[in-house]
């Protein structure tokens, strides 16, 4: 591979990787306001997770709504609440999960791209 090619894969890579951590943050932060709050705190105004949900209001139904009353539930392991929020939301959840498990081998692809790693090779 020519070294012109080789940097544009490596920009390509870096820019992947910044989105894709990006994307691994919200994923964390989604889960772990889910696993701070139940569904009747969101309820009664004791939380206001659904930022979205307060911006975008009034709306017709759309696929995500009632998706953090959904989220919160399965938290909680409340499978039947959750589905009877959102029927999609185990699938919204799992994938929620396997992005923030993504994080680990995303951190360490970063480190190694972008220094303090073993490979540093241009």
């Amino acid at each position: 591979m020519a070294r012109g090619d080789r940097g544009a894969v490596r920009t390509a890579a870096r820019i992947g990787l910044i989105v894709w951590t990006a994307y691994s943050v919200a994923g964390i932060v989604a889960l772990g306001a889910s696993f701070a709050t139940t569904p009747a705190e969101l309820d009664t105004g004791g939380r206001p997770l659904s930022l979205l949900g307060a911006l975008v209001r009034p709306h017709e139904r759309c696929p995500l709504c009632d998706m953090t009353h959904a989220f919160c539930a399965l938290s909680h392991g409340e499978l039947e609440l959750a589905l009877a929020y959102n029927g999609a939301s185990p699938a919204w959840y799992a994938a929620a999960w396997l992005l923030v498990l993504s994080a680990v081998p995303c951190a360490m692809a970063w480190r190694r791209l972008f220094g303090g790693g073993a490979d540093t090779r241009g």
